[in-house]
């Protein structure tokens, strides 16, 4: 067992056995989860039970915005309370972490693939969005653990831009990646000229609870319905940002989009949704670049966290990837 392996399960065992819904302290095993490149997820499997009770959930590197988002994550949980999202237990900060840790509900099931996802799947999951975007705020946050501020669709859209696209660029030396630079430049451009020539559509602000990761691996489909889980990226926001979101980084069908937009509206009627996320939908690729060329830097500055350090050349597929994907979107 590693040095950090020991000091998790010596520091669960010193909680008072109530935190895990027990009478009496009992024997347990961690097993390391799959999934995530910033986070690492253990499993709490108790000797005797057939299945794992809890996960526990940290970063184990300090944020770079200083932001502790574990924090961030474990109060939007607590106000979930379990509804499509995982019940969380405790928050702790152990010496022995640069920040804190998680305990929350295990849930069992099943990630699905969007692709090919059958109709009333992709259904299912346009009303479980839905349900979590009817949670409404009247401002927003430009990023998650950031103060709320008022405005429109606009000036949120604006503040997104600013976040996870200009002063992430203000750290990359672009002069190596001459190509990223060129495009890039061609569809912040356009991304600028659309938003302004849209603005009646940004108008709104009626902000919702954005989960702001919805990909496969953050639903989990069991008996009970659909579970989102990872809510560290969770803000208020415009929901025409986070279906674009959905939409764009996750490659899905015409038919997905159509099928899950049409269930949708069912539940929030919008005239000017999908004009929103048409504009969005540049910005999203914009930022998904971006977020890959920063990924990218830290690795040639060798300053990646470990765990990023380990998926050395996934991160340039990440980015080719993404290149082509705007490369597409703006020739189209």
């Amino acid at each position: 067992m590693s040095e950090l392996l020991t000091q998790l399960s010596d520091h669960l065992s010193g909680l008072h056995p109530s935190v895990f819904g027990r009478d009496t302290h009992a024997p347990f095993q961690l097993n390391r989860l799959s999934g995530g490149h910033h986070n690492v997820n253990y499993s709490v499997h108790f000797k005797g039970d057939e299945r794992p009770s809890h996960v526990l959930r940290f970063y184990p590197t300090p944020q770079e915005d200083g932001v502790d988002v574990i924090v961030h994550e474990h109060t939007r949980l607590k106000v979930l309370d379990g509804v499509l999202a995982p019940r969380v237990y405790h928050l702790g900060n152990p010496d022995f972490l640069p920040g804190s840790f998680l305990l929350m509900e295990f849930i069992p099931g099943e990630h699905r693939s969007y692709d090919a996802m059958p109709k009333e799947h992709v259904q299912a999951l346009a009303g479980v969005l839905a349900d979590i975007h009817a949670q409404r705020s009247p401002t927003f946050s430009p990023s998650p653990g950031t103060p709320h501020q008022e405005g429109t669709y606009l000036d949120a859209a604006k503040a997104a831009h600013q976040t996870w696209v200009i002063t992430p660029l203000g750290k990359v030396n672009l002069e190596h990646y001459s190509e990223a630079a060129q495009l890039l430049n061609r569809a912040i451009t356009r991304y600028e000229e659309h938003i302004q020539q849209n603005a009646r559509a940004f108008a709104g602000s009626s902000f919702a609870l954005l989960h702001g990761d919805p990909n496969p691996g953050n639903v989990l489909w069991h008996d009970q319905g659909i579970t989102f889980i990872d809510w560290s990226e969770s803000e208020y926001g415009d929901p025409a940002a986070e279906l674009s979101f959905l939409f764009t980084v996750n490659h899905v069908s015409s038919e997905f989009k159509e099928g899950f937009l049409a269930a949708y509206e069912e539940r929030h009627a919008d005239p000017y949704l999908q004009a929103r996320i048409t504009v969005h939908d540049l910005g999203s690729r914009i930022a998904d670049l971006v977020w890959s060329l920063g990924n990218l830097e830290r690795e040639r500055l060798g300053t990646g966290a470990e765990l990023l350090r380990r998926e050395e050349g996934v991160f340039r597929g990440y980015y080719e990837q993404r290149l082509e994907a705007l490369r597409r979107l703006l020739n189209s």
